[in-house]
Parts: C-alpha cells; structure tokens; sequence
C-alpha cells in the first residue's frame, strides 16, 4: 500500500498483486504467464497514472512485459496493469537485483507521497526452446 498516510490528502496510490502482495509479483512460466498489477487511488483527489515502466536485468532468462493503462483514476477507482513474464532460457531464475533495481515494475503517479511506486518482479520459468 502507498504511504500516503491516513487518506483524504490527495491522490494516494496503493497497490495489489494477483499473488496479494503490494510490493512483489512472482511469477513461474511454462514459456510464459501473466500476472496482475492493480493500481488504487485511496485517496479525495484524481490520480494521474503518467507511466508505467519495466526495467529487466540483464541475465537472459526471461523477459517481463506490462501493459501501459496510463490516464486518471478517481477516488475509489482502481486500474489493472498486466504484466507478461516471457521465458527465453530453458530453465531459469529471474530474481530482483534492488542494488542494479533491475526487474521492477515502475509506477509514475502524482501521488505526492511515492511518486514513484516500485514492484519487484520475480520469475521462474522453465521452456524448452
């Protein structure tokens, strides 16, 4: 969940995955799944979504995807980003690396408290290739 404190300041971002967190997707892949990111605004005012980006590491195992839904979320109103975990090695981790911030799923809103939402992206895959 964001931090926007207590709510009603403003746009507020929060954030569920389709495995229930709010800070991490994993993934496991028969040469490639989806996954779900929901956005949230928990917050009195519209929050704008202006980008969504994913950074990949550079180990080829595999490669993470997301849809861009970028516009405005109402107070109360939410919007799901997809994210495509696609296998290019045969049997692979893909684990975040927070030192590099490879594998992460970025959010730019206007959410005056976390501008900048992070979600790690986590896979496995196994494809034979």
């Amino acid at each position: 969940e964001g931090t926007g404190g207590d709510g009603g300041t403003g746009p507020l971002i929060s954030v569920i995955t389709s495995d229930g967190t709010t800070r991490s997707l994993d993934m496991f892949a028969y040469c490639t799944t989806t996954g779900t990111v929901t956005v949230q605004n928990i917050g009195d005012a519209v929050l704008n979504l202006s980008s969504v980006n994913v950074i990949n590491d550079a180990i080829p195992c595999g490669h993470f995807l997301a849809t861009s839904p970028t516009g405005s979320i109402a107070p109360g109103g939410s919007r799901a980003v997809t994210v495509t975990y696609n296998v290019t090695g045969e049997a692979c981790v893909d684990a975040v690396d927070l030192v590099s911030d490879w594998n992460t799923l970025h959010l730019v809103t206007n959410d005056p408290y976390e501008p900048d939402y992070v979600v790690e992206l986590n896979g496995t895959g196994v494809c034979l290739l």
